[in-house]
């Protein structure tokens, strides 16, 4: 950030003007700004866009994963309540 301090020609004031060094044309202080601004550069960016896919693709996987093990138990236990079920059951 770079601070110019301007001093009045009556020297009664003295104002303070800072600038961000900002790469963009935005506050640095503002945050919904800045992530947009780095929002704009990632979709711009197409071997970005193909990183983020891989990212994203690996935890998709793994929430695949994790939601065939889960399948797996719902499955088990459905076996096991109908086999109690089963044994319980009078004719």
């Amino acid at each position: 950030m770079n601070i110019n301090q301007e001093e009045n020609s009556n020297a009664e004031s003295t104002t303070m003007v800072i600038t961000p060094l900002s790469p963009w044309d935005v506050d640095p202080f503002d945050i919904d700004e800045v992530l947009d601004k780095l929002e704009k550069e990632k979709a711009s960016d197409p071997d970005r866009q193909i990183e983020d896919l891989k990212e994203r693709l690996g935890e998709l996987e793994e929430e695949k994963l994790q939601l065939n093990l889960f399948i797996k138990k719902i499955l088990s236990e459905n076996k096991r309540l109908k086999k109690k079920l089963r044994k319980s059951v009078v004719y």
